[in-house]
């Protein structure tokens, strides 16, 4: 944390990493989208970008062969990531749901469909 110290750190608004940069006491500025947090830090105007590695992976392919790369350098945290379902949702169907997950995550459906997007 202390390498922080004297950089411009940038997170989304309202995003969990502002949420645990604040925690952790490392001055930041928000910004509204992904897209002002890339430009900022590709522009060289921050010096880091706290984002979940997806998010910025998605990004800077979103950005075509003009983007300019990012590299991760230090992982803050670890993060699940979830499909919430009303409580109305039947039992039986929320369980049909999350076999139909695992079974796209036990076949590798699911990296493959990562990887389009991420890489």
């Amino acid at each position: 944390m202390a390498d922080l110290k004297g950089l411009r750190v940038v997170a989304l608004l309202g995003s969990s990493m502002a949420d645990w940069l604040r925690l952790h006491q490392v001055a930041f500025s928000e910004l509204p989208t992904t897209e002002d947090a890339y430009r900022e830090l590709s522009s060289g105007v921050a010096d880091v970008w706290a984002v979940h590695s997806p998010v910025a992976r998605y990004l800077v392919k979103k950005q075509g062969s003009g983007a300019v790369p990012v590299r991760e350098v230090m992982k803050l945290q670890s993060t699940g990531i979830y499909l919430a379902c009303s409580r109305r949702m039947p039992d039986d169907l929320a369980q049909k749901l999350g076999a139909a997950f695992k079974q796209l995550r036990d076949d590798g459906t699911g990296a493959r469909v990562a990887a389009h997007y991420l890489e």
